[in-house]
């Protein structure tokens, strides 16, 4: 049986309440805010009424579930392929000692599979189930980064930087 601690270390569990933070942030702190200061006078009205949030609650609950599910499948992908890098460098290893590694690989494609499920049931209830794509790309992106992209000069930097600023991008698509 594995450790509950193991897995929340696996998975990354600060780093993913960081992610929820700053979603839950950009919809409230920002995005709700400057809509409120936006004036528009709807069809047949004559006076006007300030924008609000269009996305439902539980959408978004389900968006950054989404996010929240594919970001700890990266964590765990990453895991399963530095076992060596990560005994060299910290000493010790999570995937293969703690969690077997056909253990952490499930847990990826669950993770994953829920994200990209989520990701295509926001994007038709906003009307644009082709974004629902970019869950899927974003998934096998960070399997590939961490399978090889990280390895090269830049282009890991790169996708980590492109990746961590789609987070509150993703909010505001949404």
């Amino acid at each position: 049986m594995v450790k509950f601690s193991s897995f929340l270390k696996l998975i990354r569990a600060q780093n993913l309440v960081i992610v929820a933070l700053t979603m839950v942030l950009m919809r409230y702190a920002i995005i709700e805010p400057i809509l409120g200061l936006l004036p528009y006078i709807a069809v047949g009205a004559s006076v006007p009424e300030v924008m609000q949030l269009q996305f439902r609650l539980v959408d978004f609950i389900i968006l950054m579930f989404s996010t929240l599910a594919i970001t700890a499948a990266g964590y765990v992908i990453n895991d399963y392929f530095d076992i060596r890098t990560d005994l060299v460098n910290r000493g010790k290893v999570i995937v293969g000692t703690k969690i077997a590694r056909r253990r952490a690989m499930m847990w990826h494609n669950i993770f994953n599979g829920l994200g990209i499920v989520g990701g295509f049931y926001v994007s038709y209830r906003i009307g644009f189930l082709w974004l629902g794509i970019f869950f899927l790309l974003i998934s096998g992106l960070l399997y590939f980064y961490s399978a090889t992209y990280k390895r090269q000069f830049l282009l890991g930097n790169f996708i980590v930087s492109l990746l961590t600023a789609a987070v509150p991008f993703l909010v505001v698509v949404f």
